[in-house]
């Protein structure tokens, strides 16, 4: 129900003692007092007869002719008290103008000066002075819409950023929500709308194109009532980031009955883990959970817990009869309502966290000096005045000294991963030595905390200095953020003085450790692919340890062995072309898997590999293994017969005077053998 619902409710009788619950906004102090009365079209005994009138009124405000909305209770929150019903009265009763019907005047009657328009139940002193507002309230005014966020420039017609704006909080018009509210446009809500929106940092922000974390509702997740927690309801819990509706775990969640299925492994709990942001209350009765839950960090990702109306007196968390945990290990909680009830407890300890937050009830629940004794203590690195959550350094509500991560530390260097920041000179780092008793995250001189109000204390904290993230390559620490400036090694792989996540297609890895070093010049001269590593090796030949893949090679004088050449074949050498995938497998070459995968591909196909084979040793031209002129085309010694020998037959032949060397490679001007 809206504030104007709410008025046409409550508003069926004028002078009528008004007790109304109050919006959100007033349960936080932020207006002074509002009347609900409502307009004449909205209630038919406006214009009765004074009598009639009279007679549907309250015994109250048929005595003070006056309207009154008065205290009931009181309602708690982080140390603040707050009336739930507020006193407004007015010294004048409530009617309408003497010649209008439809609008109150200044006073009653006896004036004819009218309210504004926006008044609800009249106006004291001046016509904006109004005992209530019709639709908002913006400070002291009534307006018909709080300030937009967007006005018309008076000088070019464009829109611009209206520096007044301000939000709508129920009927009250806020410069900011107050938490656990978040803005979604010009609103304040309890709750985004969690199809296309994620609260982001206290707004409603628009899912990022990948989708909208998952949101699930109770009655998504249960088949049954009452919506107790059983082993099923825990597998449809997994995926939940934001859930509307209780966690209900009792008894009867780990007991097999015809409605739910018990939960018999108790790392099932931890499917909650996912849940960051919930609308509804937690209670579990742990009476029927085994032994081995000795704590909730199942909750440990929770951070805003609250109801749909934004206040509540039910009890925001409920947890009794655990008698088997020892803490709670709700370190992410920020936003939580009281009333928080702790019922038979008795091993129970790192509850200082929630305690200093708000007002816990605790029933046979160890107190803090009594956990002590059993040295169940807060880390040192955690700031004693917030608390904690458990006993490691992740635990902490507030750091002492720094915060790497997760973790309250001394020294950014003492959590691998992180460094501390460089500062300026003139901003010195107030490090806390562990165990000094003093903390620079809360500068206040010791002895005067004891004498100051929890309130007091929580708002001089200062918070930790944030220790940077070393870039996401280096093993251990680092002195800066680049991948250049880590320390102690690299995650995966060092080029040159850089932690690489893979080594560059122009080097190889070094087997033992892990540097990229680069490869034979030979290698880079045959790229067929840039995505493909140049080479698994520091050696010039095609195969593994050398060349991924090449253009031309020689065969040297082991035939296992290719060498990748630059330019064309040498001297006395023919070239064969072949199908690289064929050639590997002929010679039987030791080969990388990417040389592999290369010449089975689509783009291997299109290039042929020639190999430079020796020509016969009588031959120092060929295009082909033989001695006959058809494929030696300049012989080294003597033609006989169409062939190249080393010397000529001495029965048959014999030999000329002149010189076998010709200067023309064909067998015609060679020295033949003279028959």
């Amino acid at each position: 129900m809206n504030s104007r619902e709410a008025r046409m409710k409550c508003g069926s009788q004028v002078n009528k003692c008004i007790r109304r619950a109050p919006s959100t906004f007033e349960s936080f102090g932020l207006v002074r007092a509002t009347a609900s009365v409502s307009r004449s079209d909205r209630n038919p005994q406006v214009n009765a007869p004074k009598k009639q009138r009279a007679s549907a009124a309250s015994p109250a405000s048929l005595d003070s002719g006056r309207i009154a909305v008065r205290p009931q209770t009181t309602y708690s929150q982080f140390g603040f008290i707050f009336p739930l019903y507020l006193d407004y009265t007015s010294p004048t009763p409530v009617v309408k103008c003497a010649d209008g019907k439809d609008r109150y005047c200044q006073d009653g009657p006896s004036t004819k000066i009218p309210c504004n328009q926006e008044c609800l139940g009249g106006c004291d002193s001046n016509p904006n002075n109004c005992r209530a507002c019709m639709s908002a309230r913006d400070g002291n005014k009534c307006v018909s819409q709080c300030p937009p966020k967007e006005i018309v420039s008076r000088v070019d017609s464009r829109l611009q950023p209206n520096p007044n704006f301000k939000y709508t909080f129920h009927d009250i018009c806020v410069k900011d929500c107050p938490a656990p509210f978040l803005k979604s446009n010009i609103h304040c809500v309890i709750e985004c709308n969690l199809k296309s929106q994620i609260p982001v940092n206290g707004n409603c922000q628009q899912c990022p194109p990948s989708g909208c974390p998952e949101h699930c509702t109770e009655e998504q997740i249960f088949d049954v009532k009452p919506y107790v927690v059983d082993d099923q309801a825990l597998d449809r819990l997994k995926n939940c980031i934001y859930y509307t509706g209780s966690i209900y775990i009792s008894k009867e969640s780990f007991e097999l009955s015809k409605s739910w299925k018990p939960i018999t492994d108790i790392s099932k709990l931890w499917n909650l883990r996912s849940l960051k942001g919930m609308v509804g209350n937690i209670y579990m009765d742990l009476r029927g959970a085994p032994p081995e839950l000795k704590n909730l960090t199942f909750l440990d990702n929770l951070e805003n817990l609250v109801w749909e109306s934004g206040e509540t007196h039910t009890p925001m968390i409920t947890i009794l009869n655990g008698e088997h945990i020892e803490l709670l290990g709700f370190r992410s909680l920020k936003d939580i309502k009281p009333p928080v009830y702790l019922i038979n407890m008795t091993k129970l300890c790192y509850t200082s966290a929630l305690l200093r937050a708000i007002p816990v009830r605790m029933t046979n629940v160890p107190t803090e000096k009594e956990c002590a004794q059993r040295d169940a203590v807060c880390h040192s690195e955690c700031l004693p005045e917030a608390g904690c959550w458990g006993p490691t350094a992740d635990m902490c509500a507030h750091c002492c000294n720094q915060k790497a991560g997760e973790f309250c530390v001394s020294e950014c260097t003492d959590r691998p991963g992180y460094y501390e920041v460089r500062r300026s000179q003139s901003v010195p780092l107030i490090k806390h030595p562990t165990g000094s008793g003093t903390c620079p995250t809360l500068p206040t001189e010791t002895h005067l905390i004891s004498g100051l109000t929890m309130d007091v204390t929580n708002g001089g904290r200062l918070p930790p200095r944030e220790c940077s993230r070393c870039h996401e390559e280096c093993q251990h620490t680092c002195y800066g953020p680049g991948p250049h400036e880590c320390q102690g090694g690299c995650k995966h792989y060092q080029h040159n003085d850089t932690c690489v996540t893979v080594c560059p297609s122009t080097t190889y890895v070094e087997p033992g450790t892990n540097r990229c070093l680069p490869c034979h010049s030979t290698c880079l001269h045959s790229i067929i692919s840039t995505e493909v590593r140049l080479c698994s090796g520091p050696g010039d030949h095609f195969g593994l340890g050398g060349c991924t893949a090449c253009l031309t090679v020689l065969q040297k004088n082991d035939a296992r062995q290719f060498q990748c050449l630059l330019r064309d074949c040498p001297l006395k050498h023919y070239i064969e072309s072949h199908v690289p995938i064929d050639f590997i497998r002929k010679e039987q070459l030791d080969v990388s898997q990417e040389t592999e995968k290369l010449a089975e591909s689509k783009l291997s196909a299109a290039f042929m590999l020639r190999v430079c084979k020796p020509c016969h040793p009588y031959c120092e031209v060929c295009s082909a293994n033989g001695t006959h002129s058809s494929i030696c085309h300049n012989c080294l010694h003597w033609w006989f017969k169409s062939e190249c020998v080393l010397q000529c037959p001495p029965g048959e032949t014999y030999t000329p005077k002149e010189t076998t060397t010709t200067l023309s490679p064909t067998p015609q001007n060679a020295v033949a053998c003279r028959l």
